[in-house]
């Protein structure tokens, strides 16, 4: 169930393995992070960045915006 007061855990994975490494480009992630979350009226609490994945703690006020954000963020960084 969805609460809009609570806070969301997600974890990206890289699918390449050792092959791709978040911490090279921080900088970039942390950009196209802030910018989906600006987009659809997210609030990002946390934003660890580790070698092949990435943990994004968040507020959102609906569903729709919450799907719409994780979906955006992960095409991006696909």
């Amino acid at each position: 169930p969805f609460d809009s007061k609570k806070l969301t855990h997600t974890v990206f994975k890289a699918k390449l393995g050792s092959a791709i490494w978040f911490t090279r480009s921080q900088g970039k992630v942390w950009d196209i992070a802030h910018g989906s979350a600006r987009r659809y009226g997210v609030r990002i609490k946390n934003l660890a960045i580790n070698r092949d994945h990435i943990h994004v703690l968040f507020y959102t006020g609906s569903r729709e915006s919450q799907i719409r954000f994780l979906r955006l963020f992960s095409a991006e960084m696909g």
